[in-house]
């Protein structure tokens, strides 16, 4: 279910945030949070520190760099057409998407019943929410189509189509069956599948546990 409202007051960091163990593993931190998530009724996971932004921007611009030192060094033809569209992509477009995309103030809220995605932009409050009960798997997918691309966390969900098309709070389709997290979170992708999955296994009504585990 997704919806569109004017956001009411966002969550205080000391909210989203809990204490571990020194050394906890992401096993005993996955725990905490699910009997945070029980105890609580509700854990606000927030956005990724500021730095991990700026740090994407700098290695997007210094690819860039390449396709110009491409381009000083006289290169001709194809060569060079490469270089300059390889400079232009990762020295303007690249940074300027990661920017837009940090503007979007974002958080994850998990409680006994349900997830919700949400994003704030504009004072405009767009929310995805599912029920455990509609989530059919947990798993990954690749931003890209090489070996080394980032893996995100996806959640699968029932549709009323029966379609699996993308979705995520910054492109896709908002009526299909599969949710992206592909936002930059306060828990790392690992950690927050890892969490996603248990808390599907723990939460989702046992009465459709059979449906939820035939994929």
């Amino acid at each position: 279910m997704i919806r569109d409202e004017v956001p009411g007051p966002l969550q205080s960091v000391e909210e989203s945030s809990l204490s571990f163990p020194a050394g906890a593993t992401k096993a005993e931190k996955t725990r905490l949070r699910l009997e945070a998530i029980e105890h609580s009724g509700r854990l606000v996971i927030g956005r990724g520190p500021r730095g991990s932004h700026i740090t994407r921007v700098v290695l997007s611009v210094m690819l860039g760099l390449l396709g110009l030192l491409v381009l000083v060094l006289g290169a001709e033809g194809f060569v060079a057409l490469a270089g300059f569209v390889f400079f232009g992509v990762f020295s303007f477009v690249v940074p300027i998407v990661i920017t837009k995309r940090y503007g979007q103030d974002h958080r994850l809220e998990l409680t006994p019943d349900r997830f919700e995605l949400i994003r704030i932009e504009k004072d405009v409050e767009a929310t995805v929410e599912e029920s455990w009960a509609n989530v059919t798997r947990v798993t990954t997918v690749s931003s890209g189509h090489q070996p080394a691309s980032p893996q995100f966390p996806v959640v699968d969900v029932f549709s009323s189509t029966g379609a699996r098309s993308g979705f995520s709070l910054f492109s896709g389709d908002p009526h299909g069956a599969r949710i992206v997290f592909n936002q930059q979170l306060e828990v790392g992708r690992w950690e927050l599948y890892e969490l996603l999955d248990a808390a599907h296994q723990r939460f989702r009504p046992q009465d459709e546990g059979a449906t939820g585990d035939q994929h």
